[in-house]
């Protein structure tokens, strides 16, 4: 099984997979959520009345990746999509790419970095 939380439907899907609970209750159970005291009460009733665990996890793969900020309006984010760090380096209009050179280091690999004297 693979959870993928990388764009709104990976996420809405990896919450169906992981729970059983369609969308569609979710959704529903969502619009009530005020008058919830918390939020974890509203998932635990969902998932009293519908929903279920997997029994195993040692077959889950997740997919991690990290999302930067950005001080500049979001325009690489807003030219490009949403970048891992890796698309982010790649583009070379990004801030992060900037902020990286700006301070000299430089990428060799996709598994070190240095730093320019």
């Amino acid at each position: 099984m693979v959870y993928d939380i990388r764009t709104s439907e990976n996420a809405q899907q990896t919450l169906v997979d992981l729970t059983g609970v369609p969308i569609s209750v979710w959704k529903r159970y969502l619009r009530l959520k005020d008058t919830y005291r918390y939020i974890e009460d509203l998932i635990e009733e969902v998932m009293l009345s519908y929903g279920n665990f997997p029994h195993n996890y040692r077959d889950f793969e997740f997919i991690y990746f990290h999302v930067t900020t950005s001080a500049n309006n979001c325009s690489s984010f807003r030219k490009h999509g949403i970048l891992d760090l890796k698309k982010s380096y790649s583009c070379h209009d990004s801030e992060l790419r900037t902020f990286l050179e700006k301070h000299g280091i430089l990428r060799l690999s996709p598994y070190n970095c240095v730093k320019r004297k």
